[in-house]
């Protein structure tokens, strides 16, 4: 797969512009490795964003981007990068399935607690 660092607009349908432009700063700035990770407000900063609610914006538009564009960024407690090694997105999905788990636990204690206040 080849990453361009522009997202062709005709494909972001539905998209308004200050989102096209925060996908454009995150593919043009995202380095690929672990290495080279990049906390969200890092990339804000570099994008040009004002700092209104611009990690969650930052965030979004990278699970938007892995989701709906197939590009590979994947994230760590350093920030965000593009992978192209399998042991990265490996890790990733550990990572993903752990907290995942994390979460069924704590539906399942609080489903307890609900039948109990019943």
């Amino acid at each position: 797969m080849v990453i361009h660092e522009t997202v062709p607009i005709s494909k972001m349908e539905k998209i308004n512009k200050k989102e096209i432009e925060i996908k454009r700063g995150i593919l043009k700035y995202l380095k690929f490795g672990k290495e080279n990770a990049i906390k969200s407000y890092e990339l804000s900063k570099l994008i040009g964003l004002n700092k209104t609610a611009t990690n969650q914006k930052i965030r979004k538009c990278c699970k938007d981007l892995l989701v709906f564009q197939g590009v590979p960024i994947i994230s760590c407690t350093k920030g965000f990068y593009k992978t192209h090694h399998s042991f990265e997105i490996d890790e990733y999905i550990e990572n993903l399935e752990a907290r995942i788990r994390g979460l069924q636990r704590d539906i399942g204690a609080l489903k307890l607690i609900r039948e109990e206040l019943i």
